[in-house]
């Protein structure tokens, strides 16, 4: 079972580390698991 933000349950860096790696990427930020945000390319001219 993966925590999300609607669990409302803050987790340790330890249960953070243990994690699966994902794609997009998870980062760690108070307890809270959120996946980081996928870049957004510049226009190519």
């Amino acid at each position: 079972m993966f925590a999300t933000i609607e669990d409302k349950q803050a987790l340790s860096i330890e249960v953070f580390l243990a994690l699966p790696e994902t794609k997009p990427a998870r980062e760690y930020y108070h307890g809270i698991v959120t996946q980081k945000p996928m870049p957004i390319s510049a226009p190519l001219r």
